[in-house]
Order: structure tokens, then sequence, then C-alpha cells
């Protein structure tokens, strides 16, 4: 195989390279974006709405328990929507 021949065979793997490579990004590019929260599946052991990291950490309340004040509503329920405080059954 002569000279030209061999540069030849190198730009054509070289080509078909790039074509690959680009065909692989057009298919990564069609998925839609996936926001942060659907990467990290959030442990909510009770079902109430908040995190069991949250209700450890920022809320004080019983991650195994849907409604820590025995109030009839739901943790969750209290913080993100009502404003209440879910450790006080008369809030």
């Amino acid at each position: 195989m002569g000279r030209i021949q061999q540069l030849l065979a190198m730009a054509m793997v070289s080509v078909m390279v790039v074509a690959m490579g680009a065909a692989a990004l057009a298919v990564v590019g069609e998925e839609e974006p996936v926001a942060p929260e659907e990467l990290i599946e959030v442990a909510d052991t009770d079902g109430d709405g908040l995190s069991d990291q949250d209700e450890n950490l920022i809320h004080g309340t019983d991650p195994n328990d849907d409604d820590s004040d025995d109030d009839g509503l739901l943790d969750g329920v209290e913080v993100l929507d009502l404003g209440t405080d879910p450790n006080d059954d008369d809030s």
C-alpha cells in the first residue's frame, strides 16, 4: 500500500469516527432536559410531601409519621400549603 493510499485510509477512518460522534451527539441532543429533582430519588417515607431529609433537618417532624402533631393535617400540607407549624396541633 502506497503512502497516498495509507493517508486516504486514515482520512476515511477519521471521517467515520467524526460522523459516528456527530450521530451520537444528535441522539443525545434529542432528549428532553431532566430536572435535577428527577435525577436524585428523594425519600419521603411517610408520603406527606416533605422529604425525610427536610423533616429531620429543617422542620423537626417525624419522617415516619405523616401527621407529626396529630391535628388531622399532613405535615406537608401544613408546611407547603398552609404555612402552619406541623409540630403544633393548634396552629
